[in-house]
């Protein structure tokens, strides 16, 4: 299990990994901007779950890298819980 202090340092030290695509969460599916090319759930597998809080603890303050590997590359979703983020299927 990966250890990082914060979600800068997480997301620099997974890119140096090799984790270096960018995903974006769609109703439902992720989807890569780089590839252009969306995965539906069964086309990738996320590997860990990493959680970060801000000083103040608050809702807003939440954020989880999703480290993710699929076909065509390894790469990072980030979500945060604030009331603007969208539900991630359990799918």
């Amino acid at each position: 299990m990966r250890n990082y202090d914060n979600l800068v340092e997480a997301i620099n030290g997974l890119k140096s990994e090799g984790y270096d695509l960018d995903f974006n969460l769609k109703p439902t599916n992720l989807y890569c901007q780089t590839l252009d090319r969306s995965f539906d759930p069964e086309n990738f597998k996320v590997e860990e779950i990493l959680h970060f809080e801000s000083d103040d603890s608050s809702a807003d303050g939440r954020s989880m890298i999703y480290v993710i590997n699929t076909d065509a590359g390894n790469g990072i979703l980030v979500t945060t819980n604030s009331k603007y983020a969208q539900e991630l299927s359990p799918e």
